[in-house]
């Protein structure tokens, strides 16, 4: 591993692979858990909007790779959990370095660089970097935690988006994905035990359906400005729409800093 970089990314989200596969050269991407693309893929976050962004480079061949293997229709339907092998061989594919199951401990600017502390199973270790773009969470609007219902006899027309909990039925798979919204401030066990009080009272039709999985992220709602903290760049991939969408943003982003 290098020990000075021109960007350091933070966040292996679809934002922050759309940026790395844009720069590539002398790039890190490091990401605090073993996932990449869990803002959408691992919070069961299929997105929507599909179609309404133009798409280039690697977000396009993304999308073209989607599209032949079915997981993604024209009417903008996505089986989003099928598309994590694919993102995951690219990435192998590719020769950007992803240092997963790192987390960032400290940030500190002298003016001219970033001096960042990082740790991981090998201990803490310091890097530099010229830029840095940060593509996780902020500027939180609201979140959700979201689950994927299956039934025998799917039956989509008895799903009715009421007050915090909403619906979107997945005719690729067959299943229904329930989004119930929490608080801000609630951590992961918190919410899963609203997510199982509000299922265990569920009645009529609903009974006819079961919960096979749980996320293990939250899905957040943030606002897409692009903003600035200490010299470096924010820029959080929930806040798009879909995973081609954030894709695309990353690689923007890049054709802004270079300009």
């Amino acid at each position: 591993m290098l020990s000075k970089y021109d960007l350091l990314i933070i966040g292996a989200t679809f934002t922050g692979m759309g940026a790395a596969f844009a720069k590539k050269e002398n790039t890190l991407v490091v990401e605090r858990c073993s996932l990449i693309g869990y803002e959408f893929i691992d919070c069961f976050n299929p997105g929507y909007g599909y179609g309404c962004t133009l798409l280039t480079g690697f977000a396009k061949n993304f999308a073209d790779e989607l599209t032949a293997a079915k997981l993604l229709t024209k009417e903008g339907i996505t089986n989003i959990a099928a598309t994590a092998p694919i993102l995951y061989s690219l990435v192998k594919d590719s020769s950007i370095p992803v240092m997963l199951n790192t987390d960032v401990a400290e940030v500190t600017h002298n003016g001219v660089e970033f001096s960042v502390k990082i740790f991981n199973s090998q201990g803490f270790s310091e890097i530099r970097a010229d830029m840095i773009l940060d593509t996780r969470s902020c500027n939180v609007v609201s979140k959700t935690i979201n689950a994927v219902l299956n039934s025998d006899k799917p039956d989509f027309s008895c799903f009715t988006n009421s007050g915090s909990v909403s619906y979107i039925c997945c005719p690729l798979t067959g299943s229904t994905i329930l989004k119930l919204c929490v608080d801000k401030n609630d951590d992961f066990p918190v919410a899963r035990k609203k997510l199982h009080g509000f299922w265990e009272k569920r009645k009529g039709i609903l009974k006819e359906w079961t919960i096979s999985s749980v996320a293990n992220c939250f899905d957040y709602n943030c606002r897409p400005a692009v903003s600035e903290k200490d010299g470096a760049i924010l820029l959080p991939s929930c806040a798009y729409r879909n995973p081609l969408e954030a894709l695309q943003a990353g690689i923007n982003s890049i054709s802004r800093m270079e300009k």
